[in-house]
């Protein structure tokens, strides 16, 4: 049985690499990477189903496969599917479209990618969003020479900063937050987050701040970045925090978990959606089925999330997210 198990489990990491082979990441670094944030799960489950389909096809001649191919989705399903990511969004309600949230905030954050190749396009998709506060990642690239249409439209951003990777743009008066809690993160760390002082739609001041967390491997560098953003947060009156951006961890992975445990109060407002991968390098298309939620938002007690989704970036290997944050009474 455990044979069997092992041969079923193992096709699913080989479908996953053979996906990233698709998308031009082959390297070793990236496969093991992949293996070790939960990426791999998804494909393995996946695998798994067809082996489950193929067994009832023959399920005269192969009744062990069947019970065999039954237990391992029914263990894989409920200990690592994507799906058990999107039970923790109950704070988003199913009709929060539909409501009347004229004083709320969209908050976008958007991987803009180094490599994009369709730079503009990627910059008039975020503008598409109408958002309050947008925050960028990998904003130094392609995407540089065309950010003068975003200060069109958002009159206060942050200065270029570290390479001017990250940014942070708001329709409301906006300044860096030198004192903030950034400043107790390990210098290694600060380049990897940026964090300022802005207003929401109803005036009142809110901290956002936006981040881009090194890849799972190696894990130790990453888990550092973890453990000292949240004991930065635990100095700091969360209330009227925002937190975004691309932290390279699977929503449903065990990292993830300990994160939103570290983070409380703070809530992540995005479960469940999908952003990665959404680029095929290789043919520098579009990939329909990202099948990874690596892009994260938190708020603070001060906020409730009203709903959240995603959308596409021309060029880029992620998919942008949207979220409609109301500010509590």
């Amino acid at each position: 049985m455990m044979r069997r198990f092992a041969v079923i489990f193992l096709s699913g990491l080989l479908a996953t690499l053979a996906l990233l082979s698709l998308y031009g990441r082959t390297d070793s670094r990236t496969a093991v990477a992949v293996i070790a944030s939960g990426l791999a799960i998804p494909s393995a489950v996946l695998a798994l189903a067809i082996a489950l389909a193929l067994a009832l096809v023959l399920r005269g001649k192969r009744q062990p496969l069947i019970r065999i191919a039954l237990l391992s989705a029914i263990v894989l399903l409920v200990a690592w599917s994507p799906l058990a990511d999107s039970f923790g969004a109950g704070q988003i309600p199913g009709d929060g479209r539909r409501a009347d949230h004229r004083n709320a905030t969209v908050i976008v954050s958007a991987n803009m990618f180094r490599a994009n190749r369709t730079p503009r396009a990627a910059v008039q998709a975020v503008l598409d969003q109408n958002a309050d506060i947008v925050m960028m990642q990998e904003a130094n690239g392609p995407t540089r020479p065309f950010l003068n249409m975003m200060a069109r439209h958002y009159k206060y951003r942050t200065p270029c900063l570290r390479y001017c990777s990250l940014i942070i743009w708001s329709r409301r008066p906006l300044s860096l937050l030198p004192d903030s809690f950034s400043l107790h993160l390990p210098w290694q760390f600060r380049r990897m987050m940026l964090v300022a002082r802005t207003q929401d739609r109803t005036g009142q001041t809110v901290v956002v701040a936006t981040v881009h967390y090194p890849q799972p491997v190696p894990v130790a560098k990453q888990a550092a970045v973890r453990t000292a953003l949240a004991e930065a947060l635990a100095r700091t009156d969360g209330a009227r925090l925002i937190l975004a951006g691309d932290m390279n961890m699977a929503g449903w992975s065990p990292t993830m978990a300990q994160q939103d445990h570290l983070f409380h109060p703070l809530v992540r407002a995005t479960h469940g959606l999908m952003t990665y991968p959404a680029l095929i390098a290789m043919k520098d298309l579009p990939w329909p089925l990202p099948f990874v939620s690596i892009d994260h938002l938190y708020s603070g007690a001060g906020f409730s999330a009203v709903w959240a989704d995603s959308f596409a970036i021309p060029g880029s290997d992620h998919r942008g997210i949207r979220v409609l944050l109301q500010a509590r009474p």
